[in-house]
């Protein structure tokens, strides 16, 4: 527990591999956050609870070693906030990375106090929840019948074209939004569509595409 150079520089390579790890899964999905972001931010707040430690082992006086740490937990959100967006279709995007950042930072500031086993195991579960579950989550949204959709229309009058689609696939609009319009007369809907226990989720994507007057079609 003791600070000296062997110490330093094992907290600051766990911190690194721990910021690896979860940044890796960042990387893989192509998110704005990667495995640099990740270490920088792990190793960083490391640093932060070493130097509390320092400080209250060097110098004359004492001071609360949680101190700094508090800030860097509390600080680390301007970072987190950067990398959520909001994106044209309305679709939010970067929780997940903002909420890996912010786990980084408390994985990097356990072990900068050498808390070695607290650190290392919310990195293991951490690590399974972006990784196991994460592609649980991915599978359940294939498999429903809800699909969360952003639609571009040539012209207004081809709304009602898909409305009236809609309605002879028995696929019911749970919520329907004109997020904008532009000047040559397209326009953009965000909508919640709910299909029949019959049709699966694929097969609704398809029936949707094969309305009338879509311009283009994601799904969220």
């Amino acid at each position: 527990m003791e600070l000296n150079e062997l110490t330093v520089l094992l907290r600051l390579l766990l911190a690194m591999v721990c910021g690896a790890l979860l940044g890796a899964e960042r990387l893989r999905k192509r998110r704005g956050a990667g495995v640099r972001t990740y270490i920088l931010v792990c190793m960083a707040s490391a640093l932060v609870m070493m130097t509390s430690q320092f400080i209250n082992q060097n110098l004359p006086y004492t001071t609360d070693a949680g101190r700094m740490g508090a800030q860097v937990i509390s600080g680390i959100g301007f970072l987190g906030a950067g990398t959520i967006l909001l994106t044209g279709q309305h679709r939010i995007r970067g929780i997940t990375t903002a909420a890996g950042l912010w786990v980084s930072t408390c994985i990097g500031l356990a072990i900068g106090i050498g808390f070695y086993f607290g650190g290392i195991s919310l990195c293991m579960f951490s690590f399974f929840t972006m990784t196991v579950i994460g592609e649980y989550q991915d599978w359940c949204m294939r498999r429903s019948r809800r699909i969360q959709i952003f639609l571009i229309f040539e012209q207004m009058a081809q709304i009602a074209l898909f409305l009236q689609h809609l309605k002879e696939e028995q696929m019911q609009i749970l919520d329907f939004e004109i997020t904008n319009s532009s000047a040559n007369g397209a326009v953009g809907v965000s909508c919640l569509v709910k299909g029949s226990k019959d049709i699966s989720h694929q097969e609704m994507l398809k029936k949707l595409r094969e309305s009338p007057g879509i311009w283009m079609m994601e799904e969220f």
